[in-house]
């Protein structure tokens, strides 16, 4: 594999797709690299991907790289790629999947990927996908009124994304939604710059809910966004003395919570 030339090539192909155990390892494929692409270099690929037998790193690499060439399109290919969706579903590998070949209608699976694990950064890249289509978009409302509804508003935070905050948004004024969602898409909100805008405004013109600014000023207290942070300290004060200063403790335990 060192020797780096298309004629090494039908060897590598042999090493990848054999079902012997201790030779998985990509730095064989990884040898693809220092060869210029070309027909010999593209077949070898669509062999590895084609028999069946290669492991799933490898296998994936190998459709990544086909993904790039004029064979994408060879039935064999198609094959494969089915294949690699159906054994990466509900993983944060299945993301990578459909991000790197461009696959749609696949929106529910995507958000299922994200779900399996949030701390994942592909879990990210799932939900940015979702929220580039008008279906993506449809999937992810849905699952706003489903028990996965804090992870999925979590990730939307975490995003970024203007179309992401609106639906957050949504989230918050939707008095259908239990309470702890749309505590959670406060905080959600306050991920972001563009969030925290958005409370901002909403608190300086009167519509922000009042039974949810408490949370929103103690989210918005955690982070600091030039420009910003000094008008959400305005917007949503804490509870201090008429000194200016934090009130005591012994003033802080005679305030009444909500027991919910």
């Amino acid at each position: 594999w060192r020797s780096r030339t298309p004629a090494a090539f039908d060897y590598i192909v042999k090493i990848l797709t054999s079902k012997k155990e201790g030779v998985s390892s990509l730095r064989y494929l990884r040898s693809f690299d220092f060869v210029p692409d070309g027909d010999e270099k593209s077949e070898a690929l669509l062999k590895i991907v084609s028999a069946g037998t290669a492991p799933m790193d490898v296998q994936s690499d190998a459709l990544n790289r086909l993904g790039k060439t004029h064979l994408r399109d060879k039935p064999e290919v198609k094959k494969a790629l089915e294949a690699m969706l159906a054994g990466t579903r509900g993983k944060s590998g299945f993301i990578e999947v459909v991000k790197d070949f461009n696959i749609a209608g696949r929106d529910a699976d995507v958000l299922d990927a994200a779900l399996s694990d949030i701390k994942d950064a592909r879990a990210l890249t799932g939900i940015k996908l979702m929220l580039k289509s008008d279906a993506g978009r449809h999937v992810l409302t849905d699952s706003l009124a489903s028990p996965r509804a804090d992870k999925v508003v979590s990730l939307l935070g975490g995003s970024g994304d203007q179309q992401a905050i609106d639906l957050l948004l949504g989230t918050l004024f939707d008095v259908n939604n239990d309470k702890a969602v749309r505590v959670a898409a406060v905080k959600a909100l306050a991920l972001s710059a563009a969030g925290a805008e958005a409370m901002v405004k909403l608190a300086s013109t009167n519509r922000f809910p009042n039974e949810f600014k408490t949370e929103a000023s103690a989210a918005l207290s955690l982070v600091q966004y030039p420009g910003i942070s000094e008008r959400a300290a305005t917007a949503f004060p804490t509870v201090a003395s008429t000194s200016g200063k934090m009130a005591a403790i012994s003033e802080l335990v005679k305030l009444k919570g909500d027991k919910a």
